[in-house]
């Protein structure tokens, strides 16, 4: 629920303390080396994919008796020791830096779409429409055209909508009711009949 947060927080930072930086030339990574700019940026990135995996630790518990959401779950952990090393390995790093932030941008929304499909089909949760729908604009953002910029306008569009599972899943394991209607959320009790 807070790595939505600090992640925006530490762009915000790290964008006012990079002149050089322009939406429509860089991408968001081109922080993480920008003096000034790189211990904000970077900070807050590896910290993000640390609450990255404790909430993906707690997806996976929750999803004790389903295969295919703990893989899931599995899934979304990866991705956040990805967003780890966006955070370490910055573009100076070389080709790592890529790959890193690659897994983060795959991994992430197909865990949402395995653990929200999964929902869908065997709980009839509308909470997961939402998250499944924004897991796949993530990946549609990065398909769509940004004609004359830099990758930074697709990656804060999938980070945004990325964020607005997070704070979901984060709701729903930090309380007894998710964001939604009571009903519409998996109890414990619902999982362990499954």
């Amino acid at each position: 629920m807070l790595s939505p947060f600090v992640a925006f927080v530490a762009i915000s930072i790290a964008i006012s303390n990079a002149p050089p930086f322009v939406w429509k030339e860089n991408w968001l990574s081109d922080l993480g080396v920008y003096e000034g700019a790189s211990y904000y940026f970077n900070t807050g990135i590896f910290f993000t994919g640390i609450l990255g995996i404790g909430l993906g630790s707690g997806l996976y518990r929750k999803y004790m008796k389903s295969r295919t959401s703990r893989i899931g779950a599995a899934l979304f952990i990866s991705g956040s020791v990805a967003l780890c090393g966006v955070g370490v390995f910055t573009e100076n790093a070389g080709d790592i830096h890529f790959y890193t932030s690659a897994l983060f941008f795959i991994l992430v929304p197909l865990s949402i779409i395995i653990m929200g499909v999964y929902d869908i089909v065997h709980y009839h949760i509308k909470q997961a429409y939402l998250t499944t729908a924004c897991a796949t604009g993530a990946y549609i953002a990065w398909l769509l055209p940004w004609p004359g910029t830099g990758g930074a306008l697709p990656e804060a569009a999938a980070a945004i909508l990325l964020s607005i599972v997070s704070f979901i899943y984060g709701m729903t394991l930090a309380a007894p009711y998710c964001p939604l209607k009571n009903k519409q959320c998996i109890s414990t009790k619902k999982q362990e009949q499954a």
